[in-house]
């Protein structure tokens, strides 16, 4: 720090490269007391906010951590043209100075596929609880617990549920029984894990237990869990399905066999029949597992994150379900040490409170494999009516002269800035398209800061009878004020409007103001 700054970097280099002949001399070399003070406090502050510890050598480029037991040189060059194309756009957007930096600091390439479905449902039958059943109670029930040495791999007992597992079965399948007996198993070993099932069977209203295999194994369920608790009506399941042949699934008639030998003063009817006191909550299930956007069953959650269907072999999934215990410890000991988890947190509304929680998985809007427009191109050409020198443009320039010509929906009259904005394309002569529209624009009615294009794309060949709609919105955005356009074209859109122009009407004669 001493010398000039353009000899720094070659006095560094040298001193890395050549420390022990070096040694002697540096250690005649006297170190100010600010520069004493700005390492001392640096070290504080990157221990508090990153845990980087006196001593512990972290690469950081832009803001993003390089991990260099990943990561070469070769890797690291990649990194840094990424970088540099991100710059090189925000510069061509007209972002410099400040503003650029700031802008570098977001998490630009945040795409998490780690989606977790929020297991805080009615629906889910629990069969354990770590923090109130008894069999839990010798264990403490720290949160600190996480920051006591172990031995690597050693799964920690504490009495909090910091590890959920959620099983969507259908009773009916196959693999149910193996899955089931996975369940029991971590259970009876006292694995520190939660485990829920969701049921997923019939939903009819008027059926019975006699004719429906998974009604009447819901009802038995439903009749063991009221008589004793869950845990033993998971343990009565797998004793049941022993009684099912190897490639055979469960039948209404080994249930009701099952139900005789095993509680033979009960009223059969009374469990399985169509009038049963048992039926309540069938529909809960199906109806969660419907309406949650989940994949095929059988499925599992752990912590609400989707386990991948080629992780649900029962011969794996025990490995998959511990491994991912350890992983995960890792994230709720720097929960801990950061002071975000306390004593008196509710771990499972933490874990649910997190970023990548959603309601549903609706893999149209969470998928990763998504495509981007580039704006960061400038119009070569600005009559876009010049549909030949449109058509040899790239994919760039063209969506530079659409953006620079595009006219926009907005809620409100006075123009200004807009945080979001949303282009819809799509044949406004199908139902489907004027559908689209219509909500785009309901949106736009209810969301501030945001606001919408249009671009047309008909199936057929262009004509005047196939761009009638949208040559009448086009038109509302060049002659009206905003909010009166986003209102003429909602009414326009509407079908019973489509079917009269359709019909021949004028749109005058709509009605229309």
């Amino acid at each position: 720090m001493s010398v000039p700054k353009f000899e720094a970097l070659k006095v560094m280099r040298d001193l890395s490269q050549n420390f022990p002949s070096r040694a002697r001399s540096l250690t005649r070399v006297a170190v100010k007391q600010e520069m004493r003070k700005e390492i001392e406090k640096n070290q504080k502050h990157l221990g508090e906010t990153m845990g980087i510890q006196p001593g512990d050598g972290e690469l950081f480029i832009n803001g993003l951590h390089i991990d260099l037991d990943i990561h070469n040189p070769f890797s690291i060059l990649d990194i840094l043209r990424g970088e540099a194309k991100v710059l090189e756009g925000l510069h061509n957007l007209g972002i410099k100075g400040e503003h650029q930096g700031k802008l570098l600091r977001l998490p630009v390439n945040a795409v998490d596929d780690s989606y977790a479905l929020d297991i805080r449902h009615p629906a889910i039958m629990w069969m354990n609880d770590i923090e109130n059943d008894q069999m839990y109670r010798s264990w403490p029930a720290s949160v600190q617990e996480l920051l006591r040495a172990t031995f690597p791999g050693v799964i920690r007992q504490i009495r909090r549920n910091f590890f959920n597992l959620v099983l969507f079965l259908d009773p009916l399948q196959e693999e149910t029984v193996e899955l089931v007996k996975l369940a029991e198993l971590f259970y009876k070993h006292k694995i520190p894990l939660r485990i829920g099932f969701v049921f997923v069977v019939n939903t009819k209203d008027e059926i019975d237990g006699f004719s429906d295999a998974g009604v009447g194994f819901y009802r038995l369920l439903n009749y063991i869990v009221d008589e004793y608790d869950l845990s033993q009506a998971v343990m009565s399941i797998v004793s049941l399905y022993s009684k099912v042949d190897v490639g055979e699934t469960l039948s209404a008639e080994t249930i009701s066999a099952y139900l005789k030998r095993k509680y033979p003063k009960t009223n059969q009817e009374r469990i399985l029949g169509a009038d049963s006191d048992y039926d309540y909550k069938r529909k809960d299930g199906a109806l969660f597992y419907r309406k949650s956007g989940l994949g095929s069953l059988p499925l599992a959650l752990f912590n609400g994150v989707p386990l991948n269907p080629d992780e649900m072999d029962p011969e794996d999934l025990e490995t998959i379900i511990l491994q991912r215990i350890v992983d995960t410890t890792a994230g709720f000991q720097r929960a801990v040490f950061m002071g975000k988890l306390t004593e008196g947190s509710d771990v499972v509304d933490y874990l649910m409170e997190q970023a990548n929680v959603v309601p549903r998985m609706n893999q149209l809007i969470l998928g990763t494999d998504r495509k981007y427009l580039d704006l960061t191109g400038k119009p070569v050409a600005d009559d876009w009516e010049d549909t030949n020198m449109f058509s040899y443009l790239d994919s760039k320039d063209k969506t530079a002269v659409i953006a620079k010509r595009m006219k926009y929906f907005t809620n409100r009259d006075a123009d200004g800035m807009a945080a979001v904005t949303m282009w819809v394309a799509a044949d406004f002569e199908k139902v489907s398209g004027r559908k689209l529209l219509l909500n785009a624009l309901k949106h736009v009615k209810s969301s501030p800061g945001l606001r919408l294009g249009v671009i047309d794309n008909p199936s057929g060949k262009l004509s005047e009878d196939n761009t009638v709609l949208y040559r009448a919105v086009w038109a509302s955005l060049l002659t009206q004020k905003n909010k009166a356009a986003a209102e003429f074209a909602q009414k326009l859109l509407k079908e019973e409007s489509s079917q009269l122009l359709q019909q021949g009407t004028k749109i005058k004669d709509l009605g229309i103001e």
